[in-house]
């Protein structure tokens, strides 16, 4: 099989089926203008963009007067009256098409694999249909049209657009990333796209693909021709796939000094924090390690029944002698997920960078066996229910009559809703357990419950804000802070019984890029645990986190970081431990 891959830069392209002007307008308003929805006054207005916005004219012609707009603050589309706005700077462009056609009468399916490595969520508007992308998202999408008009956006950043003429039968990969472009009036950061075309000239075998993500703008394709290639396969052996097997990896390197000597080699932990006569003065720590390195791999199969999408991924931070730590292992296939991966009561896409392991101690974060259906609805929903694997998180005495037996009968039910507000998102989770356990000599249930909100919103063109709050009984193994600490119950000694422990926490983010290599956030959360009489006085209560960072890209594929951390941790008997810890970062993705 030969297999040739041509990767080209494309900024700004345009047509989107319209007449081209050869160029794009950039503007702004001298005051407060309405967006509309139809090109007229007596329009329904759709909002109200202030005069600090800058606007994209859309090269189409004017209407009544009125002109297509694009608010890059908002990433939202309106029409305004063209006089209202002030032309400051024009791009230049020219049409242009780097595929070859299908020839006359060909059969097959463009296949396009939609990458997000700009580290927004990513708004698509392709062929008359709407796609989004959280960061780091990918999505694969068949269309039958060889012709593939595009419109791409995240909050903030400049848009890139065009028209391609594509060839049936073969697959693209778009990637999209963040670059500053500089032009006559401003310097502004935008949206980077590579096009990557894999076009197969001879089928005899199957070849397996080790991509690598190179900081670089072309590749020099080497042709092999494969049926000549000597096999020397055994009837047992794992006879080669007929689909594309790719590998991912991550190299990181973490370093740590804490002040109180907490030993937690993958993030900062108040529950850990000494209190009282725990705390012993002078005790400090440090770590140097790559536990947190991860390796991939990625298939993909076009099948007849649809696209199939198989992943597993491990790292080395397991808590037990093994090497490996699973963490995913999973297939897709359309709106189904099933395997080993993230729970459904989580948002990832407001979950900001840190270099603490999982992020924020308060935020949501699982990983364990899921049966997920989740899709887009509506114009910008996306809704989800999940069944997933239960786990007990308590300490029970009468326990160890039932101590290699599996407690949990029943699976944790998982819901959740997202809906794109332009700038970013809003979502609402919920989750409900049932949760046995043994009461002196038979099983009775416990009924747990949770519910989490959370967003993630572009306040201008560099700043962001990540937000969740969550609470609700027997879910503290669903925290990063508190999973695997046996607090999702404890046991009532007088009436012998277990009680579900109730738990709120949440946390807020600022974070701003300065360019394309610079960033950095600000982090401030809380959590609180109920506490009963009958529990002693050394038993957890609250906890306060603080976290700032900053982080510098030299090229796409590394990133160097840099995080001070401190937090605070109360007991029953309201004493109270804090604790100091910085943290460097190094990684290279490959």
């Amino acid at each position: 099989m030969n297999r040739s891959k041509i990767l080209i830069i494309v900024f700004l392209l345009f047509s989107v089926g319209y007449k081209s002007h050869g160029q794009l307008r950039l503007g702004s308003s001298a005051n407060e203008i309405n967006f509309r929805q139809a090109p007229g006054t007596n329009s329904k207005v759709l909002s109200t963009v202030s005069s600090s916005n800058l606007l994209v004219i859309l090269p189409r012609e004017p209407q009544n007067g009125f002109v297509e707009v694009f608010d890059i603050e908002s990433s939202s589309f309106g029409f305004v009256f063209e006089s209202l706005i002030t032309v400051t700077d024009t791009l230049n462009f020219s049409e242009q098409h780097f595929f070859e056609r299908s020839a006359e009468g060909s059969a097959g399916e463009v296949t396009l694999e939609m990458i997000n490595n700009t580290g927004q969520p990513l708004f698509v508007w392709m062929n008359r249909s709407t796609f989004n992308l959280d960061p780091h998202e990918k999505k694969d999408l068949v269309f039958e049209e060889e012709e593939i008009v595009y419109f791409s956006s995240a909050p903030g950043l400049f848009p890139v657009f065009g028209r391609e003429i594509l060839k049936k039968g073969s697959t693209y990969t778009w990637n999209f990333t963040m670059a500053t472009l500089a032009g006559n009036a401003q310097t502004r950061d935008t949206i980077r796209l590579n096009i990557s075309l894999v076009e197969k000239n001879i089928v005899t075998d199957t070849v397996y693909l080790f991509s690598s993500r190179i900081d670089t703008i072309a590749l020099q394709p080497i042709k092999t021709d494969t049926s000549r290639v000597a096999k020397d396969v055994n009837p047992l052996d794992l006879e080669a796939s007929k689909y594309k097997i790719q590998m991912l990896g991550s190299i990181r390197v973490n370093a740590y000094y804490d002040f109180t000597g907490m030993h937690s080699t993958e993030g900062f932990m108040p529950y850990e924090i000494p209190v009282g006569e725990e705390k012993i003065e002078g005790l400090s720590s440090v770590y140097l390690g790559a536990r947190q390195s991860r390796l991939g791999m990625e298939g993909n199969a076009s099948t007849k029944v649809g696209l199939i999408r198989t992943y597993i991924e491990v790292d080395f931070a397991s808590s037990s002698q093994s090497l490996w730590r699973l963490r995913h292992a999973f297939a897709e296939w359309n709106y189904f997920k099933m395997g080993y991966s993230w729970s459904l009561f989580l948002d990832n896409a407001s979950t900001p960078t840190t270099i603490d392991f999982e992020g924020p101690n308060s935020s949501l974060s699982k990983r364990h066996g899921i049966l997920k259906y989740e899709r887009k609805v509506f114009n910008k929903g996306t809704a989800g229910i999940s069944a997933e694997s239960p786990e007990t998180d308590y300490y029970n005495p009468a326990d160890s009559l039932i101590s290699n037996k599996n407690k949990q009968g029943n699976f944790d039910i998982v819901g959740r809703y997202k809906y794109d507000i332009g700038p970013g998102h809003v979502q609402v989770a919920g989750i409900f357990r049932r949760i046995g356990y043994l009461k002196q000599t038979e099983m009775d249930v416990m009924y747990g419950w949770g519910f989490l909100f959370s967003t993630s919103i572009a306040i201008t063109r560099k700043a962001t804000l990540f937000a969740q709050w969550s609470f609700g009984d027997g879910i503290a193994n669903y925290y990063t802070g508190f999973g695997g600490r046996q607090l999702d119950a404890v046991y009532d000694p007088m009436a012998e019984t277990m009680r579900l422990k109730s738990i709120r926490g949440g946390f807020l983010t600022y974070s701003f890029i300065f360019n394309q290599s610079w960033r950095y956030s600000f982090t401030a959360g809380t959590s609180y645990i109920k506490a009963f009489d009958f529990e002693p006085d050394d038993s957890f209560l609250s906890s306060k986190y603080f976290a700032g960072n900053i982080f510098y890209n030299p090229i796409e594929t590394v990133r160097l970081g840099a995080e001070l951390t401190t937090g605070s941790r109360t007991n029953i008997d309201n004493q109270k431990g804090h604790s100091t810890r910085f943290s460097l970062l190094a990684s290279f993705d490959f």
